[in-house]
């Protein structure tokens, strides 16, 4: 039961999300948003992408279900 509680609490925190203002990011410490107009470049390994903004990064898993969809959004806005 513990181990559900958390998978659960863990899959609801951690959630990054874009809309026509910029990039949330949800995680156990409350939302964070990034501009587009804020972000200053992106960086990407084999693992995690990183959105380097004026005020902070927001990182998220190239595993994710739409990772390229996001980086492709990112691109596009801010080139």
């Amino acid at each position: 039961m513990t181990a559900t509680v958390w998978a659960f609490w863990r899959y609801q925190a951690a959630r990054v999300e874009f809309d026509d203002d910029g990039i949330v990011e949800h995680s156990a410490f409350g939302a964070r948003r990034m501009r587009w107009e804020d972000i200053k470049s992106v960086t990407k390994d084999d693992y995690v992408t990183v959105v380097h903004g004026a005020h902070g990064k927001i990182r998220f898993w190239n595993t994710i279900a739409f990772a390229d969809e996001l980086r492709a959004e990112v691109e596009r806005r801010c080139v």
